[in-house]
């Protein structure tokens, strides 16, 4: 089965979380510096490591629902990671957009009071919150009628 990755997209990070195997569970992996163009080389070498099928993007939508600056800027690398990928690695994967309001409020309170040095704390609170968007997913598969 192909594993499945979710990235939550900042414009000096990137988050990283994949399931396990199976699709049942979501676990932060690391975070990508955006800085030096090396963002998509590196999630190349993920997806084609472990074999990743899907990749969910969190899409940082309004409080209300609609999409603002930050929603454009994530489709937009989407678009250009999702180019890449075909091109370097012709992989198919699929790219879907999740909506991301509020985990990173969520992903705060799992990392707080855990004793991780500033630069390690956002780092951490950016793979939780790709870790919580995938969570989100997985949840919406395994509810799907089969």
């Amino acid at each position: 089965m192909p594993r499945i990755l979710a990235l939550d997209v900042g414009d000096a990070r990137i988050g990283v979380a994949m399931s396990d195997p199976l699709g049942f569970s979501a676990n932060p992996l690391e975070t990508i510096s955006r800085e030096g163009g090396k963002a998509f080389e590196l999630l190349a070498e993920i997806v084609k490591k472990h074999g990743v099928g899907t990749i969910v993007v969190g899409k940082p939508l309004l409080l209300d629902g609609t999409s603002g600056e930050q929603a454009a800027k994530v489709e937009a690398f989407s678009r250009g990671l999702e180019s890449y990928l075909n091109e370097k690695t012709g992989s198919g994967v699929s790219i879907v957009h999740w909506d991301e309001r509020l985990t990173t409020v969520e992903a705060e309170r799992y990392v707080q009071g855990r004793g991780f040095k500033n630069k390690d704390r956002r780092a951490k609170l950016d793979q939780v919150s790709a870790a919580i968007i995938l969570d989100a997913y997985l949840q919406s598969l395994s509810a799907s009628p089969i």
